[in-house]
């Protein structure tokens, strides 16, 4: 397989002289939540991008990833998915898995899309994630999965939510009310990630009531991957506050615009943010 995360670096230092990469510059903080220490990141040039977007943006009926950006390209992974520079990254290495054909960020995920993120898994470890729907976090409707590494250049970890999860035996699923309404999923480090990725989604969106024999999620959630877990949290709302949650929050990692929804956030508790925008209802 080609070194999709070597390759990736050499596209971004390309997309970033040419302006194609506009990354969002933050300021970092920490907040120790019940001893779950998450990291927050502060958006410190989003005005300027405000801007340069009124100029640019698309409507809604458009479609940035068909066509994509050549710039952002990096890869093709399998037969049915584009690897993609995120054009306003917050983490460096962020990429985008994206169907080369259109499916709606509302469709379930197939055997495909889990096993192209398997595969960068597999290779390079970190975070896998989906953002099934608005309510979720999702921005684009064109079906994307995405990836960041586990540890950022500068050391900061990027899950640091996974230690905290509820224990379980490898290969086991369960349903866990701490730290928040959560379906995990505990890989085995003997069986190939992508299987147990395609049995584990299947077991868990049925047993959530995700999916109903459709084609269509019949609800919102958020996927989060990695080699030792698999974690499904469905949604309830988008926004705690003023605050947009999607899947990285309940990685333990967390975006927020201004130093008022810092404040707001420290004030109510992380977690508080993550429990009220989640909840469980399990189909036994």
């Amino acid at each position: 397989m080609t070194d999709i995360l070597q390759l990736a670096r050499k596209v971004a230092a390309s997309a970033h002289a040419s302006g194609a990469l506009v990354p969002i510059d933050t300021d970092y903080c920490a907040i120790t939540d019940n001893h779950i220490e998450f990291v927050i990141r502060i958006a410190r040039n989003l005005d300027r991008r405000k801007q340069a977007a009124t100029i640019k943006s698309p409507t809604p009926s458009q479609n940035p990833f068909l066509p994509y950006d050549q710039a952002l390209w990096v890869s093709n992974i399998g037969e049915h998915h584009a690897v993609l520079l995120n054009k306003s990254n917050v983490i460096d290495s962020h990429l985008l898995i994206v169907t080369r054909q259109y499916e709606h960020q509302d469709r379930l995920l197939t055997p495909q899309d889990l096993s192209a993120v398997a595969e960068l898994i597999t290779t390079h470890g970190g975070l896998g994630f989906y953002n099934g729907g608005a309510m979720a976090g999702a921005s684009q409707h064109h079906k994307h999965l995405q990836w960041i590494p586990g540890v950022e250049l500068h050391g900061e970890i990027c899950v640091p939510m996974e230690p905290h999860l509820e224990k379980g035996n490898a290969g086991a699923i369960g349903i866990a009310t701490s730290p928040f309404p959560a379906a995990i999923a505990y890989i085995a480090p003997d069986r190939p990630l992508a299987q147990q990725y395609i049995e584990s989604y299947r077991a868990l969106t049925l047993r959530l009531g995700i999916d109903n024999g459709g084609e269509q999620a019949a609800r919102p959630y958020n996927l989060l991957l990695t080699k030792s877990h698999l974690w499904i949290v469905p949604r309830v709302a988008e926004c705690f506050e003023s605050i947009s949650l999607n899947a990285m929050a309940f990685a333990g990692s967390l975006f927020v615009k201004n130093t008022e929804q810092l404040d707001l956030l420290k004030n109510a508790g992380a977690l508080a943010a993550l429990r009220s925008t989640s909840s469980l209802n399990v189909h036994r």
